[in-house]
This record gives structure tokens, sequence and C-alpha cells, in this order.
């Protein structure tokens, strides 16, 4: 074999060697990202049905019609907060405005 096909065999496999890297890389990527949207959502579940048993619990400790929202609902609440807490280091600003309001009602009653 000449010089050539020697430095074309051996740039050939560093060529494949990057590819290969790169879509191992670009591969692992789309599992954390899978694998943070799952975790995600496991915890929005758990964190929506937590709060509608402490609301239950709370009704029927008062004597008191728990007025309750759909668990689908808060799911994507706690979802929507979730991602963004891990996104970004805060709550949405919706959400931040709903809490604050909430704070002030609770503060004054």
């Amino acid at each position: 074999m000449q010089s050539t096909d020697w430095e074309t065999i051996v740039t050939s496999a560093a060529v494949a060697s990057f590819v290969s890297t790169g879509i191992t890389a670009f591969g692992q990527y789309l599992e954390r990202r899978a694998r943070r949207s799952e975790l995600l959502l496991k915890h929005a579940v758990e964190l929506a049905f937590a709060r509608r048993k402490v609301a239950m619990r709370i009704a029927e400790k008062d004597g008191k019609v728990a007025n309750l929202v759909d668990d689908v609902l808060l799911t994507e609440r706690y979802y929507q907060s979730l991602g963004s807490l891990l996104e970004h280091g805060r709550l949405p600003l919706d959400v931040e405005r709903e809490q604050n309001s909430d704070h002030v009602i609770e503060h004054h009653k």
C-alpha cells in the first residue's frame, strides 16, 4: 500500500470516530431531556395527588365540603412550575402573582 492509502484510511477512521461520537452525544442529550421530562411529570402528579389528599383531610376535619381542582389541571400547573424552576430558577410569572395575591388574602383574614 502506498502512503496515500494509509492516510485515507486513517482519515476515514478519524472522521467516522468523530461522527459516531457526535451521534452518541446527541442521543445521550435526547435521553437526558426525555428522562428530565419524565421525572418532572412524575413529581407533578405526586404533588397534585398530595394536594388533593391534604384538601380532603382539611375538609373532613372541618366538616366542610372540599372544593377540589381536577388533578390533571393541578399536574399541569406543577409541571410548568417545576420546569420553570429547573430552567430559570424561578416560578412562572402567573404563578408568582397568584401566590403573592393568595398570601395577601390569607394574611388579611
